[in-house]
């Protein structure tokens, strides 16, 4: 979506120039028009910063009758805790809030006031490829590789892609974020969505952060990640509203077993990715599960590319246990190797280098993905 215009009605000019070269540095996505006083002219910003001093003054002295004040929905009083609390009712930040708090907040404000109905009859109807990926237990490094997924579907197959972390502690090193709203985008939205199924927030891209390699993505949350309840009855309705209004070319799930199984049955033309790790215990398990669901019938158009992290062996090597399907003996998996040189750590967490052994093998699984075995990047 294009920027959100901002008015910051702030006296304080210094305040007002500092508030507006930090949006600038740290939060794309803003154009900020500054007053110093309410003007008085018809109000036609997006979102309004509000100085409470001057919303007391024109309370006060009876402004409202000579000038246009701001929709009080799409106004934010900046107070300051030392002189006033703001009056209930109002949108409101503490005027030296972090900037990521600020925006969030701005992007909430503007989003309630622009809800849009959900159609029941859309509510499972999912216009984009769907892939998931899952492991059979913790360590298998899946959230490496679907991130890294993404990154090579927009990187070198010209792909738009979205990136939802459904586990339930998302992984914060592998996805940094600096000066960005901490998970709150997808936890109002969310439980706006628990509360009102009837509705959605119309304007969740304005809470999706972009990264460098172009894949568009919530910001983990600090704590328990409010898309990780697989037994959601809300999950699917909110990521058809997410596909609607982003039509990404493709939506990348960071899942888990529990949540492959009730999402298969909601997307039943997806794409499933198993991962294993070779060192699990479980060895296959993952893969028995996609498989048995890929042959039950019930979901014929169900796509399955199973992978396995951090390979050591040759295929000609693999040991194989009793009943391991005859298509995963005959080599048809991508197989990851360990490769700790392509992890960097930095101060804002991992980076992944794409062009790697790791990131290589996990292009040569988007080449799979797309039907593009061969093709050169």
């Amino acid at each position: 979506m294009n920027n959100l215009m901002l008015a910051a009605i702030e006296p304080d000019k210094s305040y007002a120039e500092a508030l507006t070269r930090a949006f600038a540095a740290l939060q794309p996505g803003f154009s900020i028009q500054l007053f110093s006083k309410i003007p008085a002219a018809p109000f036609t910003y997006d979102v309004c910063l509000l100085c409470m001093e001057e919303w007391e003054a024109a309370r006060t002295n009876g402004a409202g009758a000579a000038i246009s004040l701001p929709d009080k929905d799409t106004t934010i009083l900046l107070y300051d805790a030392r002189k006033q609390l703001p009056p209930q009712g109002w949108n409101a930040l503490h005027r030296y809030a972090p900037v990521s708090e600020m925006a969030a907040r701005i992007r909430q404000v503007y989003a309630e006031k622009h809800k849009l109905p959900i159609r029941r009859e859309e509510e499972n109807s999912f216009l984009t490829e769907t892939i998931i990926l899952f492991g059979a237990g913790g360590g298998s490094g899946v959230s490496s590789i679907a991130i890294t997924l993404a990154r090579a579907l927009s990187v070198f197959r010209k792909r738009s892609a979205l990136y939802v972390s459904l586990e339930a502690f998302e992984s914060r090193a592998l996805c940094p974020v600096s000066e960005a709203p901490a998970g709150s985008a997808a936890a109002s939205y969310f439980h706006f969505l628990r509360g009102d199924r009837e509705r959605f927030l119309g304007y969740l891209s304005a809470h999706l952060l972009t990264d460098v390699h172009g894949v568009k993505r919530f910001a983990p949350a600090a704590g328990l990640n409010p898309l990780g309840d697989p037994d959601s009855e809300n999950l699917p309705a909110f990521l058809n509203a997410l596909m609607r209004e982003v039509k990404p070319d493709c939506l990348i799930l960071d899942a888990s077993p529990l949540f492959s199984a009730r999402l298969i049955r909601e997307i039943p033309d997806a794409v499933l990715i198993p991962v294993e790790a070779e060192s699990t215990t479980k060895r296959f398990s993952a893969f028995q599960f996609a498989v048995q669901k890929a042959a039950s019938g019930d979901f014929p158009q169900l796509r399955v590319l199973p992978a396995v992290n951090r390979s050591t062996r040759r295929p000609e090597e693999e040991v194989f246990p009793d009943g391991t399907p005859a298509f995963l003996r005959g080599g048809e998996v991508t197989r990851i190797p360990e490769d700790p040189a392509s992890f960097h750590q930095t101060k804002d967490g991992i980076q992944i280098d794409l062009s790697g052994a790791f990131g290589r093998a996990v292009y040569e699984l988007a080449l799979r993905l797309t039907g593009e075995e061969g093709a050169g990047s």
